[in-house]
């Protein structure tokens, strides 16, 4: 039995949201085969677990690996630390950085001004934004994301940040989210008492290099980031031209 895990946006699902038939036929003959197959996202779970469902596959590690859902049951799901977290949210109000949190297992961040989001327009439809004149971060009993509008030159304002998982996705905005979904993969092997040499991972995006470097197996789309396909062990075809497929041929697994 192989363990494999796939990213979902381009390597699961296209641009479109579609999922090639190729794809959808693979996935089932692999579960026939005795394959045990999985998501691996950073996705919160309340977004994981719909296109899951739409994706008719059953566990997965979301979250950014600190989700584990295993036959559609909820295994885990950690709040990141919480004094970490505090520490970076009272110096981000100190220096009057806006920051989004979500305290919570929903797709909520959290304000008492709403400035993060008029600031950040390009992520009002990632996210479900919440302005709450009462709300206070540091009452925050957990903490599972936070957004912050951080230009480089003021990263030295927030030493805090050297604490908590992050990474930048834009010149102004920084994500502090889970970013090691490979923890969550070994997490759930060990929760399957399975060997860690079958995993195979599959993804084609900049966030899956750190998966990619800890896997002993990975196999790069065709349209992957280029990073990506230089420490793959394996570049299969684009998405649009059966790259799933193909790899799952290649490696004799169906």
């Amino acid at each position: 039995m192989k363990y494999l895990f796939f990213d979902i946006d381009g390597t699961l699902v296209d641009e479109h949201k579609h999922l090639p038939e190729s794809t959808k036929r693979t996935l089932e003959r692999l579960k026939e085969n005795g394959h045990f197959i999985a998501i691996a996202t950073s996705r919160p779970y309340v977004l994981t677990y719909l296109q899951a469902e739409a994706l008719n596959i059953e566990n997965y590690v979301c979250d950014g690996g600190d989700g584990l859902v295993i036959n559609n049951t909820i295994i885990e799901l950690l709040p990141l630390n919480l004094e970490d977290c505090l520490a970076v949210a009272k110096e981000c109000l100190i220096h009057q950085i806006p920051i989004a949190t979500s305290i919570d297992t929903t797709n909520n961040r959290y304000s008492t001004d709403g400035k993060f989001i008029a600031l950040n327009r390009s992520l009002e439809n990632a996210f479900d934004f919440v302005t709450k004149t009462d709300f206070d971060v540091l009452q925050a009993k957990t903490i599972h994301k936070m957004c912050l509008h951080l230009t480089l030159k003021e990263e030295s304002l927030i030493p805090s940040l050297k604490k908590v998982p992050h990474y930048r996705i834009s010149p102004t905005c920084i994500l502090v989210e889970a970013i090691d979904k490979y923890r969550g993969i070994e997490k759930m092997v060990d929760y399957l008492q399975g060997n860690h040499q079958e995993i195979i991972v599959f993804g084609d995006g900049m966030n899956d290099i750190k998966m990619f470097e800890q896997a002993p197996y990975s196999v790069a789309m065709g349209n992957a980031a280029e990073p990506l396909k230089k420490i793959a062990s394996y570049i299969t075809e684009d998405i649009h031209a059966d790259g799933i497929e193909k790899a799952c041929k290649h490696l004799g697994l169906i």
